[in-house]
């Protein structure tokens, strides 16, 4: 990969792990599931929106937002833990930090009895004029505006509260039904490599370059100019050796690391 096919690469599905030293990559990208396993490694896109409240991200345990790169943090497992009427309830719990999705103030709960339960289903679309005639809400999603969801994506409800685990946040919990739907990937891992830790310096520690990171200088708020322009020099060098077909993963483990120390410097 070149360092532009890298970020092609990472915002087609490929999640890495920023603090562990497993890569994780989409089992296929092109084949959500249509059936939860529990005890399976899963991540959960946001699904179909025509109102623009869908952002395509991966909902994610580090941060306020959804993320478009992945990481070891939006690796997900469903729990199986009773019955809905027919259908079986699941809790969501985050691989990273080992804890519950909840609904309560806590985002992120210890204890399954806390979490958020929910059934898991394929959305079925229902016209707005016919809302009000369902007497199922559990797989139900607006015709309208999030039609494309019909027959692909989940949705996860929970019936005595009568909410969805939605989008439009990271997640949310509302009764909304054109925010309700979730694709759902397999998720599988592998041994990072020196040049997946060279990729997670582009991606992950500077995803958006380091132009405008610091100001060198000798006034107040900017850094050393020598420790700055070794910086610069150790993340130039890291581009030409990620860009370079013939870089061992020796020498792109060398580079990341050598951007990190840099950059630590400063």
């Amino acid at each position: 990969f070149s360092l532009l096919a890298l970020f092609m690469f990472f915002v087609a599905g490929a999640v890495q792990a920023q603090e562990s030293n497993l890569f994780w990559e989409l089992v296929d990208e092109d084949a959500p599931l249509t059936e939860i396993t529990p005890g399976q490694y899963v991540v959960l896109k946001e699904g179909e929106n025509t109102g623009g409240w869908s952002e395509g991200g991966y909902l994610s345990s580090a941060s306020g937002y959804v993320v478009h790169t992945i990481s070891e943090d939006c690796i997900y497992q469903f729990e199986e833990v009773g019955m809905d009427g027919s259908h079986k309830t699941y809790a969501i719990k985050n691989v990273a930090n080992g804890k519950y999705l909840s609904e309560g103030d806590d985002l992120y709960v210890s204890n399954v009895e806390d979490a958020f339960i929910c059934t898991a289903r394929i959305a079925r679309s229902v016209a707005m004029d016919d809302l009000e005639a369902e007497t199922d809400m559990g797989d139900v999603v607006e015709l309208e505006r999030a039609g494309a969801a019909h027959g692909v994506c989940f949705v996860f409800y929970n019936s005595a509260g009568g909410y969805y685990m939605a989008f439009g946040g990271n997640p949310n919990f509302w009764s909304y039904t054109d925010t309700s739907n979730w694709y759902v990937y397999e998720a599988k891992s592998r041994e990072k490599t020196g040049r997946d830790k060279l990729g997670e310096v582009f991606t992950v520690k500077f995803p958006k370059g380091i132009n405008g990171l610091f100001t060198p200088g000798e006034s107040v708020g900017t850094v050393d100019q020598a420790l700055y322009d070794a910086f610069v020099e150790a993340y130039n060098k890291a581009i030409d050796v990620y860009d370079s077909s013939t870089s061992t993963d020796e020498e792109c483990a060398a580079a990341a690391k050598a951007v990190m120390e840099a950059y630590d410097a400063v």
